[in-house]
């Protein structure tokens, strides 16, 4: 299973810990949808999963960065991701 992280504001957060009901509930959707599109995602050569980093100054304006163990998985994943 992928790693998926949120950086709120310069801040890591989970999508649980959001206070404002709207943006929590943009962040479960956001959450929900990277795991429907790189949920199963691994590595062909080395069985790793991916790491993604979703950041932003607010929950509507996050951009996703790819990280993994090689060229191979980051390209899949963003693949994927588009």
């Amino acid at each position: 299973m992928f790693e998926l992280s949120f950086e709120i504001g310069g801040r890591k957060v989970r999508s649980d810990q959001i206070g404002n009901a709207l943006e929590k509930a943009a962040l479960q959707a956001v959450q929900e949808a990277i795991r429907k599109k790189v949920g199963s995602a691994r590595c062909p050569v080395h069985g790793s999963a991916a790491r993604i980093v979703a950041r932003g100054r607010r929950a509507d304006s996050l951009t996703f960065d790819a990280h993994g163990c090689c060229t191979t998985l980051i390209e899949k994943v963003k693949a994927a991701l588009r």
